[in-house]
Parts: C-alpha cells; structure tokens; sequence
C-alpha cells in the first residue's frame, strides 16, 4: 500500500524493521532516525558493559565487593521482576494514543540574531602616534619638520581612511548576517507551519480511516512502547478496512537474548564473583508467561490506542528467529497465533491476569 519502503537493520542488536510511507524524503529520514536510535543503544549497552568490568575493578576491599555483589544482585532482580511485569506496565502506564496538537511546534527560531560588532575606535590627529616626533636638529633645519609633518598627516590619513572602510565593512557583514538569518528564520517558521499544517492533515486522514495513515499511527504506537533494549521489537502490518481487520506478524525475543542471572555472590576465600542463575524450569515458565504478555499487550496496545474503532479484530501472529542447534542455521518460525475481537478483547478481567 506504501509507495516506498526502506528495510533497516542492526545485526549487533538483532533488530529489523520496514520504514514505509508515501514520501521517499520521509522514509528515508525515518530509517536514518531508526539506525541512529539502534546505533545510540548499541553504544549504551557496550558502555554499560565496559562500567559493570570496570565496577569488579575498581572494588579492592572485601566491603566493596560485598557491596557490589549485593548491588549487582538488586539490579538482576529487577531486571526478572521487569520481564514479568511486562503486561502490567502496559496496563498501569499513560494512554497509547497519539496526541497530534502535542506533535506540533509553534516555537520562535531558536538562532538568536546576529550583534553588530563593536567598530573600532576612531583615529584622530591628535593622539601621539600620528604627531611628529621633532628634535633639535628639527628645529634647526625646518625642511626636516616638515618633512616629518608631512608623514604623520599622511599616517593619519591613511589610517582614518582604513577606519572608514572597516566600518563600512562590518555595517555591511552585518547587513549580510541579518538578511541570511531572517531568511533562515523564515524558512524555519514556513517550514514549521508546513509540518503542523501536515499533521493536521494526518489527523483528518486517520479520523477518515485512510489505511496508509492508519498503519503509521499504529506503528508509531507500537514502536515507542518501551521494552527492554535487547527485545527485537519488530513487526508488520496488515489491514482489511472492510472488515477491520489488523493482522500483526511479530517478533518476539528469542530465549537465548533473556537475561537468566537472578543472584551475585562475593566468594572471600576465593577472592572471586559468582553467579547463580534461573534454574531452567523456572526460566522457562518465565520465557512462556513473556512471550503471552507480549502478545497481549501488543493488542492491547492497539486497541486502547484505537480512538475511531478502526479494529474490530486483531490476528496476532508471533515469531521467533534462532539457530537450529541441529543444523547451525538461523531459522524463523511461528510459535503463537491469536485472532480476537474488540468486544471479546474488552471483556478480559485484567485484575485476575495482573
């Protein structure tokens, strides 16, 4: 349905998606902003990578690594007790809707204006170094005074013609500066009123349930939901207007990129950090209840977001991508489908799931 489409992806992070819309400029600066959010989070997570190795480092004494321990052992904790709280962040947190008057920019042209700069200060006649220097022999020989009179007017006025013409160059360089920033600010300020007239546009376009903008709403949606940065968080779309009907093919998390340490423990005798992790059954109860909150609170998401009752019904469909241990080869399959309605969806008593 899109008349362009980039495809964007980060091997390091393990994430992909497909940036369509209608606008090649658009596109192309939506997948430009993508890379460079996945870029900023690669460079995060290394750097947090590098300060954990430098924390074991810097901790000498046995109370510091005591600390440490137990300070390592909070934070895996919290990272489990995030992982299992990932449907009832989404029922807890801020509506999922768009707000198109909070996407506009009525801001003044953040470039103050050019100053003037100080000209410099004007020569006279008068000041020392254009007055002669006479001495006696001066004052003997009077073609020698004149002679040096002459000098000193004439450094006078080459200076005061200099004067003249720096002055007249910075009045102009400043009239240059100013005509170069008013035509920035005025091109900043249409350009701004294009942008908010476009989104007025947009609104007016999902409220007539215009697939194209349908589809970038609620990939907008999804796409800001904050997940933890190692979670794929890719997706696409399919939408049948007549029935209403939104079809989300899924990536979900493979269970390798889970995170499974649950306890650090500072060993004194021998000087050493160990750590305990999830035991399996555990874990695995924890990777299944993960990838049903995903799922349900990707329909969630989309329904409470849906403010025109564009969806009346939601296919669900999940994926995950791994390496087949029997054969080394990355494979994707689908682990979890799920079709409901709007009505059956809303029925659903959220206290007895939270």
């Amino acid at each position: 349905m899109s008349k362009y489409y980039m495809e964007v992806s980060h091997h390091k992070l393990n994430k992909y998606q497909v940036i369509r819309g209608n606008d090649k400029d658009e596109v192309e600066q939506k997948a430009r902003a993508k890379a460079a959010e996945w870029d900023d989070i690669w460079t995060r997570k290394q750097a947090a990578n590098e300060a954990q190795l430098r924390r074991k480092q810097r901790a000498n004494e046995k109370e510091q690594k005591l600390a440490l321990a137990s300070e390592m052992t909070r934070e895996a904790q919290a990272e489990i007790s995030a992982l299992e709280n990932t449907l009832s962040y989404s029922l807890t947190s801020k509506k999922y809707t768009i707000d198109w008057e909070g996407l506009k920019s009525y801001g003044a042209y953040p470039k103050a204006k050019p100053v003037e700069a100080r000209e410099p200060r004007e020569p006279r006649q008068t000041d020392p170094k254009y007055q002669p220097k006479l001495g006696f022999l001066d004052q003997v020989f009077q073609s020698r005074a004149t002679e040096k009179r002459r000098e000193a007017l004439v450094l006078f006025r080459k200076a005061y013609s200099d004067w003249l013409a720096a002055k007249q160059q910075l009045k102009s360089d400043h009239l240059q500066a100013m005509e170069r920033w008013e035509k920035a600010r005025d091109e900043y300020l249409h350009k701004q009123n294009d942008n908010n007239i476009e989104i007025d546009k947009k609104r007016d376009a999902f409220l007539a349930h215009e697939i194209e903008v349908l589809l970038e709403y609620f990939d907008t949606v999804l796409s800001t939901s904050k997940y933890p940065d190692y979670f794929p968080q890719t997706f696409e779309w399919d939408y049948e207007p007549t029935a209403g009907r939104m079809v989300v093919d899924y990536q979900l998390p493979d269970s390798v990129t889970i995170p499974t340490l649950q306890e650090v423990r500072y060993i004194q005798t021998r000087d050493e950090f160990t750590e305990n992790h999830l035991p399996k059954g555990r874990f695995n109860k924890l990777y299944d209840d993960l990838l049903y909150q995903i799922t349900l609170r990707t329909m969630h998401e989309l329904f409470e977001a849906d403010i025109i009752n564009a969806i009346t019904y939601v296919i669900f469909n999940g994926y995950v991508t791994s390496i087949d241990p029997a054969t080394g080869q990355e494979m994707t399959a689908c682990i979890l489908s799920i079709q409901t309605s709007r009505q059956e969806f809303q029925e659903i008593n959220w206290v007895c799931i939270k």
